[in-house]
């Protein structure tokens, strides 16, 4: 009976002291499009990629939400309103206050709080690349389409965002 309270207690100290932090986001949706959110990733299964809901939150009248799930590691999500979908990255203890306006959502996502400055690079990166997609894929409407010129503005490009890149390695270094 010793033996048994001694490893039933060895077993739930070991548990404490291997539990990973929560990381929780919390925010405001201006102009909701639904009354939910999720917090989704993508998970290998038998060789193939698994859409996994981590949480889900009903907003309150305010367009107030709360989500948390635990995290081994930094982990990439996906958060989505059941609409649009955006993604970060959350690290084990990560507090991000999130607010957005789903009528310009990732025009609007901004991120306060632990785990912050990584998820606001990450969004600034995505929305200067959007932007010169969108750029290109109007020059390639013009006829005749002038290809150097849409590689050279390519590589001009490149050479921006791995300077915006290596900026935000120096200030970001986690």
């Amino acid at each position: 009976m010793r033996y048994l309270i001694l490893t039933l207690l060895a077993a739930f100290f070991t548990t404490i002291g291997i539990a990973q932090p929560t990381s929780a986001i919390s925010g405001t949706i201006t102009n909701p499009t639904g009354d939910k959110v999720y917090l989704n990733m993508l998970k290998m299964v038998n060789g193939r990629n698994n859409l996994v809901t981590l949480d889900s939150s009903m907003l309150d009248e305010n367009g107030k939400f709360i989500l948390e799930a635990r995290f081994e590691s930094t982990t990439k999500v996906m958060f989505t309103d059941g609409n649009e979908v955006t993604e970060l990255l959350l690290s084990p203890g990560d507090e991000l206050t999130m607010s957005l306006n789903t009528k310009y959502f990732d025009e609007t996502i901004q991120y306060y709080g632990r785990g912050a400055k990584k998820n606001n690079a990450i969004m600034t990166l995505y929305l200067v690349d959007e932007a010169f997609t969108s750029g290109m894929m109007t020059a390639m409407e013009e006829d005749p389409v002038d290809t150097s010129a849409l590689f050279k503005a390519y590589e001009n490009h490149s050479d921006k965002m791995a300077t915006l890149i290596e900026d935000y390695i120096e200030t970001i270094p986690d």
